[in-house]
């Protein structure tokens, strides 16, 4: 089997593998990523993390600590950073005692 992270970053990224990772004749999994609906890639088998319930218990630790201003931090250039900043500012926006972020 193979278990594959690619680096899609935008959408020519991930058709330009469309070809060699449908040509694949062993059992493939993509890890945290998710070909588009309906694109040549939808039948992979995929795999993420749950980002949102991460920051979440992430959020609800530094609070349980004491923490009440935090700050997030990601690499640009990380496929899933969008996905975790999203996921934290909608947490520590709603969040009762978090009172900067």
């Amino acid at each position: 089997g193979l278990l594959l992270a690619p680096r899609w970053t935008s959408r020519a990224a991930e058709e330009a593998d469309y070809g060699w990772l449908a040509a694949l004749d062993v059992p493939t999994v993509l890890m945290e990523r998710r070909p588009r609906r309906g694109s040549a890639l939808h039948a992979l088998d995929s795999v993420c993390s749950d980002h949102w319930y991460g920051a979440h218990l992430a959020v609800e630790h530094l609070t349980g600590l004491g923490h009440r201003r935090i700050v997030f931090a990601t690499r640009d250039d990380s496929p899933t950073a969008r996905t975790l900043r999203a996921a934290f500012a909608e947490i520590a926006e709603a969040h009762p005692l978090v009172e900067s972020w």
